[in-house]
């Protein structure tokens, strides 16, 4: 009857290929956290200009809503 190895490398395993098959876990590990890095930095930039674009157009309506003679023609963000 097959004996199973619940933990540790079976003994008839060659330690070249686990050693490669470990490389190239870590290498689409590695991958994957940079993928992840640039998403979160773009996520990040998008929520900044979200934050200055609100910003912005609470000031210009304040601005504008506070009546100080100015042309506000113009069109708003």
């Amino acid at each position: 009857m097959y004996c199973r190895f619940e933990s540790g490398v079976h003994p008839r395993e060659n330690v070249v290929d686990i050693v490669c098959t470990l490389k190239d876990h870590i290498e689409s590990l590695d991958d994957h956290r940079q993928l992840l890095e640039t998403v979160w930095t773009t996520h990040t930039a998008i929520e900044t200009l979200d934050d200055h674009t609100q910003l912005l157009e609470t000031v210009w309506t304040t601005h504008t809503a506070a009546g100080d003679g100015m042309d506000h023609t113009h069109t708003q963000l």
